[in-house]
């Protein structure tokens, strides 16, 4: 999973292990110090959502079978590097393979 790109836009894709996302939401949230939240939606796959800091939204969804990508959008005011190195540190702890950057997709602009 690589964390690359502007405010809106960082994406990528990496293989996690466990790989269920409420296996995931559980090992983050045990990693800390952020809380994730196990989202559903009709439209879109189902995700886990973390906003660890006023005008930052982390979103982490698995649209093909044992492969992740990550959005995180920082607003106005917020340390992109601060909230990357974070990030990377928390994903390390719940077992993050290979990391591929991937074309960014559309987030929150």
């Amino acid at each position: 999973m690589e964390i690359t790109g502007n405010k809106a836009k960082a994406t990528g894709t990496a293989t996690i292990d466990p790989k269920s996302l409420p296996d995931l939401e559980t090992a983050l949230n045990r990693a800390g110090p952020w809380e994730w939240f196990l989202r559903d939606c009709a439209w879109y796959p189902d995700f886990l959502q973390c906003r660890p800091a006023p005008g930052v939204l982390i979103q982490i969804d698995s649209p093909k079978g044992g492969s992740y990508r990550c959005l995180v959008v920082v607003g106005d005011g917020g340390s992109r590097e601060t909230i990357d190195g974070t990030l990377r540190g928390i994903l390390k702890l719940v077992g993050v393979g290979e990391w591929e950057e991937i074309e960014g997709y559309e987030g929150y602009e």
